[in-house]
């Protein structure tokens, strides 16, 4: 059986690729920025999900948005604004 390697942190990368610019309207340059903060200690920490999931807050251009780090792949697994959540809430509870 033939391990693969390395597609996870790739396609973790890609998701919160998406979901920053989908969600949050971010670009690259903020996505680097938040990691900066995040890495520097200026993202406001809000929970610990396991030993390698944290989540925090963090403004970028104004926008507010919570996004979830995996410290082990030093990367952003997704991302979600206020308004960006409400709207998943009603889609999935049909209000």
């Amino acid at each position: 059986m033939v391990k693969r390697r390395g597609k996870k942190k790739k396609r973790q990368e890609e998701h919160g690729r998406r979901r920053l610019r989908q969600r949050c309207g971010f670009d690259s340059a903020d996505r680097d920025r938040i990691i900066e903060m995040i890495h520097n200690g200026t993202a406001k920490f809000v929970e610990k999900q396991s030993n390698r999931v944290t989540v925090f807050d963090v403004e970028i251009r104004g926008i507010e948005a919570r996004v979830v780090y995996d410290k082990e792949r030093k990367s952003i697994i997704t991302a979600v604004t206020p308004d960006s959540l409400n709207d998943y809430k009603d889609d999935l509870y049909g209000h």
